[in-house]
């Protein structure tokens, strides 16, 4: 079932890079702590975000560098959410269960996509959505969800599905984004008039109607 299809991660491992990978790294634990600042805005009184992007920002940024870096990238993201769950009050041991949460999520939704769709995967078939919807929107976040709802104390089975559902739609959403814009920088093909002027009707569109 592996793919064979697939792109060259960032290459963070050049001689005299370190100042580099570490600039992203901080990059990565900024943005990760603004997602969790923005999820935080749409959460509505005793209850949870219905849109939680941060774990699908980390799946996406981690198919994108090399395997040998996850846990630096992971950590990174990982500070971000630490960070942010401490300074809205949540006690430690909560924030704690909901890191581990988030890591098995993150984990599970990587290297499955990962080991099926290859590093910087293409959504371009049937067959590979399928299969990144299997890993990504369906196991991995029902397998955060089973930790996560424990953090939080409650109905643990309303939690559940809340959690389950707020992580899939950003799964579903956010790294296809990502890795589209990717992809398309990375194949730097001429286009024409037309497809520009699509996407600016399209966007605009969008926009309006949004």
């Amino acid at each position: 079932m592996r793919s064979t299809e697939t792109h060259p991660s960032w290459n963070l491992n050049k001689s005299g890079s370190p100042f580099l990978t570490a600039i992203v790294l901080c990059v990565v634990a900024a943005l990760s702590y603004l997602s969790a600042v923005l999820a935080g805005a749409l959460t509505l009184p005793w209850t949870l975000s219905p849109l939680w992007p941060g774990c699908a920002f980390l799946v996406a940024v981690l198919l994108c560098v090399p395997k040998k870096m996850w846990p630096l990238f992971l950590a990174a993201g990982l500070a971000g959410f630490f960070v942010h769950d401490i300074q809205s009050g949540l006690q430690v041991q909560t924030t704690l269960l909901l890191s581990v949460a988030d890591t098995v999520e993150i984990l599970v939704a990587a290297f499955g996509v990962s080991y099926t769709l290859g590093s910087i995967p293409q959504l371009n078939s049937i067959k590979r959505l399928t299969l990144y919807s299997l890993f990504a929107v369906l196991l991995a976040p029902a397998a955060g969800a089973f930790v996560g709802a424990i953090a939080l104390g409650t109905d643990y089975w309303a939690m559940w599905r809340i959690s389950f559902f707020s992580e899939a739609i950003a799964l579903l959403t956010l790294p296809p984004a990502m890795w589209g814009a990717l992809n398309a920088a990375i194949a730097r093909k001429r286009k024409s008039i037309a497809y520009y002027l699509e996407a600016a009707l399209l966007l605009g569109g969008l926009v309006s109607l949004g």
